[in-house]
């Protein structure tokens, strides 16, 4: 499968020992976000890197239980503190840093962090996964969104 020279082959946040290949994905019939099970996804409707836009990728949190020993590939994103730095590889090779600035736990209507922002930006989703409990119930309510900007 060949790739856009700039489209993002690999992340490293080096602070949670995160080094990973996302797969391209989009929307399916619904218009709902296509979430790979065990890896990060980038969302190939968002930018690209150095295109000067948000580039959304998006992740599971949580194991699935029939397959209780693949880490799922956000689990520790939450561990991420702000001004930590998120490295992102290109097709081509180029390497683009951005520093976390902000993490916000959002709801899954709260659309508006996957799309276009009018400046490069780098957009993490912390998918819950299949399921969580929450005093007792099953709780899929909210997604981190961990967004980081260019180090200059």
């Amino acid at each position: 499968a060949s790739s856009a020279p700039s489209q993002p082959v690999r992340m490293v946040i080096d602070v949670i020992g995160l080094d990973l290949a996302p797969v391209s994905v989009g929307l399916d019939q619904r218009n709902v976000p296509i979430v790979p099970k065990h890896d990060a996804g980038w969302y190939n409707l968002s930018a690209q890197p150095g295109q000067g836009e948000n580039v959304v990728f998006w992740g599971h949190v949580l194991r699935w239980k029939d397959a209780p020993n693949v880490p799922a590939p956000f689990a520790r994103v939450k561990d991420v503190a702000i001004g930590e730095t998120i490295t992102v590889y290109s097709a081509d090779g180029s390497e683009y840093r951005y520093r976390v600035t902000e993490q916000v736990w959002v709801t899954p209507d709260q659309v508006q962090y996957i799309l276009p922002v009018g400046s490069e930006r780098l957009t993490l989703v912390s998918c819950i996964g299949d399921q969580v409990i929450v005093e007792g119930n099953l709780e899929m309510s909210h997604r981190l969104i961990t967004i980081a900007e260019p180090i200059r």
